[in-house]
């Protein structure tokens, strides 16, 4: 599949003077399409994020962007991070999460909290947790 800027979604490009073009506004400037997994629109595949066949529309991934509970599962696999010792002697690591969770979640409450560049740079693992979620 296909997709154009004009919007036009098609299975094969039309060829005129050599040159493949959009059956619907005649451009030769087009995209080859993915489907999202989540929401069955056909986007550009620069448009689309995940592994595999499993890929996700922007606009999906847009919409859980201020998901903190969805976003913390979508990310539970990222890098550590550096925590004083002193803070593994105290607490076990649901106690850290839930610490942590907290203070994001009063963070979000009183609109501190910009997770954009979080979304932008985990949107793969964001999308396959969105499939998922749809299986």
């Amino acid at each position: 599949m296909f997709i154009c800027d004009c919007g036009e979604i098609f299975s094969s490009p039309e060829v005129h003077r050599g040159t493949d073009i959009c059956p619907g506004c005649g451009s030769k400037y087009f995209d080859e399409a993915v489907q999202c997994k989540v929401c069955g629109e056909y986007v550009s595949n620069d448009d689309a994020y995940g592994y595999g066949h499993d890929l996700v529309c922007r606009d999906c991934i847009g919409n859980r962007k201020h998901d903190l509970d969805f976003l913390a599962t979508a990310s539970s696999d990222a890098e550590d991070f550096e925590l004083p010792i002193i803070y593994r002697y105290i607490f076990d690591d649901d106690e850290i999460n839930a610490i942590l969770y907290h203070a994001a979640k009063a963070k979000q409450e009183r609109g501190d909290l910009d997770l954009s560049y979080f979304v932008s740079d985990y949107a793969n693992d964001i999308a396959e947790k969105l499939c998922e979620e749809e299986k």
